[in-house]
């Protein structure tokens, strides 16, 4: 070939798009080179970000071809989508996101933000974290929950925007809250020195165990018990009962009232001898009781009525009183070594009202207060129920005390593999032995391992088993054969104890 010729060249199995200098069809100059000719041309492979696989490039020119393997280390830049569990959700309830990946490398750690709502509005979960996408089957996977508080605040519908990766899911939060609503009552108009005022709150729209404060007008505070202010539990059925002792004081109190006006404007009054007009508020609303003057002082005498009761049984008490007109109120106070979650009691706490029978002079109540069978060794402990000492100024036997004899037993659980090692293919099997523990009660199991997913095993990895009537079970375990190495281990663990054991899975070819 002359020197100084032009030869003309060919590019097949890629195209233009694919160079980033140069085309796929041209001429070379052939330069002198020695004795002989030489020609070049050269070629920029285009980084193009799309996911092709490896390709050949050929290259012809005249009669003779030379093949070249172009490996593809581009990829198609990463897309992601969202989903979530619902298209709407309301306050209390969960929510759930899941965020799949195409072309992100496990264990890629992604950034969310939520917007529309705050911290406050969650139960659980914040509004700004990362997520980590996990890998199955060449797809990439991150999911993150939240609870939406139930906050009893009127809000109207708000939007929660859920934001990760450049993409954005926006799901509407119902407002569940409502205003809430309170009434009091008084058990009794009228009560006498000596006696407790009870008043029932009935609430809506309250949480229970929401702590509610009370004030207390109209009288001083050396007339009761406790002082003038104080503080009550909403409980079960959105109720709270509030009870005040008053003291016998022998002094003589009257309580003038202004009954109206005439047409000079002038007040006209009317005076209610030996009595006060006891007003409780809370939440404002309010309900009011007159308090009768006692000329003589009332006596009390508590004694138990066993001086020791079993878990399970029911701790009582005999309530004498003398000067006490039937059906007033005494508050007594529950103490000793046992704590509030050892007994029950409709009053919500630690107190409770005991309402007198009989005759003025020969009244008396029965206290009873149910003992938990806890299923805990604690040893013996005491309850002790107390009268006030202000409610007259000479109690004997004010107290009384029962012990509550220990009849439950902690339970126990282990559970051990049958093996150390299992293969693929096998199932694997832990022997679960419990002490104190009810036989034909079911237990709750928990599996998880390194490497390991629902896929690798035959059963739910959370679930229930029923012990057998010795209290004890076998839980067998199918482990999957998958021809993937995975490199796994498996932990079953007995929910709610320290019970737990791990075993080894071998891949099976």
């Amino acid at each position: 070939v002359a020197w100084g010729s032009s030869v003309p060249y060919a590019i097949t199995g890629i195209s233009n798009a694919d160079l980033g200098s140069g085309t796929t069809s041209g001429s070379m100059t052939v330069m002198p080179s020695g004795t002989e000719g030489v020609a070049e041309v050269s070629f920029d492979l285009k980084n193009d970000l799309l996911t092709e696989g490896n390709e050949t490039l050929t290259f012809s020119v005249g009669d003779q071809s030379l093949r070249v393997l172009v490996n593809d280390t581009s990829r198609t830049p990463p897309t992601y989508r969202i989903l979530s569990s619902a298209k709407a959700v309301s306050e209390g309830q969960k929510i759930t996101f899941s965020v799949f990946a195409a072309n992100v490398d496990g264990d890629s750690v992604l950034p969310y933000i939520i917007s529309g709502i705050s911290n406050d509005d969650l139960s659980s979960g914040t509004t700004s974290g990362n997520l980590t996408v996990t890998q199955s089957g060449g797809a990439g996977q991150a999911e993150v929950s939240f609870y939406l508080k139930q906050d009893e605040l009127i809000e109207g519908v708000e939007t929660l925007d859920f934001t990760v990766a450049g993409q954005s899911l926006k799901i509407p939060v119902y407002d569940t809250s409502r205003t809430p609503g309170y009434e009091i009552s008084s058990s009794s108009a009228t009560i006498n020195e000596g006696e407790a005022a009870v008043f029932l709150l009935k609430t809506t729209n309250v949480p229970d165990g929401t702590v509610l404060n009370y004030t207390i007008t109209g009288i001083q505070a050396v007339d009761i018990v406790g002082g003038l202010t104080g503080s009550t539990v909403v409980v079960a059925g959105g109720q709270a009962v509030i009870a005040i002792p008053t003291v016998v004081d022998m002094v003589t109190e009257n309580t003038t009232l202004v009954v109206g006006k005439d047409a000079a404007g002038k007040e006209f009054t009317k005076t209610l001898l030996g009595t006060e007009l006891m007003t409780v508020t809370v939440a404002e609303v309010s309900s009011t009781v007159q308090l009768k003057d006692w000329n003589t002082k009332p006596t009390v005498s508590l004694t138990p009525m066993s001086s020791a009761v079993n878990e399970g049984g029911d701790a009582k008490f005999l309530l004498k009183t003398s000067g006490l007109m039937p059906g007033a109120g005494v508050r007594y106070e529950i103490t000793g070594t046992v704590s509030q979650s050892d007994f029950t009691n409709p009053w919500g706490g630690t107190w409770g009202v005991a309402k007198i029978t009989g005759l003025l002079n020969n009244g008396q109540a029965i206290i009873s207060i149910p003992v938990i069978s806890d299923r805990l060794t604690e040893g013996a402990e005491t309850l002790t129920v107390s009268i006030s000492d202000k409610i007259a100024d000479t109690i004997k036997n004010n107290s009384a005390t029962v012990r509550i004899n220990d009849i439950s037993l902690t339970p126990f659980y282990t559970i051990k593999a049958g093996a150390s090692v299992y293969s693929e293919g096998s199932s694997a099997r832990f022997n679960i032995t419990t002490t104190n523990v009810e036989p034909m009660s079911w237990i709750e199991y928990q599996i998880s391992g390194s490497a390991l997913s629902a896929a690798d095993i035959g059963i739910p990895m959370q679930g229930r088993i029923q012990l057998d009537r010795l209290a004890k079970a076998t839980l067998v375990v199918p482990l999957n054969r998958d021809a993937v190495y995975e490199d796994e281990s498996m932990t079953v663990e007995i929910v709610g104890t320290s019970a737990s054991a791990t075993i080894s899975i071998l891949d099976t070819p």
